[in-house]
């Protein structure tokens, strides 16, 4: 159960939330209790308004649920998440000083669950040596990055 509180707001106000793409219109008070449909994690916005709340109004994250595993690998390592709308979509390695050594993807992607595979490889199809090495994932204005570590 989530119980929140908004302070300073009257019974005309509208609190909605959007989780994990799904819309909760879940009140029009200072008080407000949401009961998740099943037990998990979600991701997602509370919007509190003095106006009505279109679902257009929300603007949702164009990655969710970026994963990377194993991690540390040896030499092959998966790289997962999803996208809510049709997005453009980069997928960058870095070694540690901050230098590009492989794009994996630089396109379109479809709504959905994407996975993707990295062999360990640079671009010039060496093995890259072991160490930390940087996945930059980036959607629109919004990019996300993570550690991965190599141990040969």
């Amino acid at each position: 159960t989530f119980n929140f509180e908004v302070q300073g707001t009257t019974p005309s106000w509208q609190i909605m939330m959007m989780l994990d793409d799904v819309s909760y219109i879940v009140g029009t008070s200072e008080n407000f209790i949401w009961i998740p449909p099943a037990p998990g994690i979600y991701e997602g916005y509370i919007r509190v308004s003095n106006y009505q709340v279109g679902i257009d109004d929300f603007v949702q994250s164009p990655i969710k649920g970026l994963k990377i595993y194993p991690n540390p690998f040896n030499p092959e390592v998966n790289i997962s998440f999803s996208t809510a709308t049709n997005n453009n979509v980069k997928i960058n390695i870095y070694n540690i000083r901050g230098q590009k050594i492989k794009t994996l993807y630089d396109g379109k992607l479809s709504a959905g669950q994407h996975t993707f595979h990295w062999n360990g490889k640079d671009s010039n199809g060496r093995s890259a040596a072991s160490g930390i090495y940087l996945l930059r994932v980036e959607s629109g204005n919004e990019h996300h990055t993570l550690k991965m570590i190599l141990m040969k």
